[in-house]
């Protein structure tokens, strides 16, 4: 994420020229909904790894183990958004 967003700021700074505060909120605007989205998920992922109860590490360990030898593939999906994310795109 810091390597994204230094690139994303130099960008729009370079392409700023004199107005710096709105290449600022454009900064904002652009990578807004994505750590916004990186910190729900954050804490939906916490709240499941440090589930309270027995009942619920069980739930999750038996989704994830089940979910892991059936369908590997949609697992790892679900971080694609994530990993997958193209930070140059829109820029060039």
């Amino acid at each position: 994420m810091a390597i994204e967003d230094a690139w994303i700021l130099a960008r729009l700074l370079e392409d700023a020229e004199e107005d710096v505060p709105a290449a600022l909120a454009e900064y904002q605007l652009y990578r807004a909904p994505r750590l916004r989205r990186l910190g729900d998920e954050t804490h939906r992922y916490a709240a499941q790894l440090h589930a309270a109860t027995k009942w619920a590490r069980f739930k999750r360990n038996a989704r994830l183990g089940i979910a892991s030898r059936l369908l590997p593939e949609l697992l790892a999906a679900q971080s694609d958004w994530l990993y997958g994310y193209d930070a140059v795109k829109g820029f060039s």
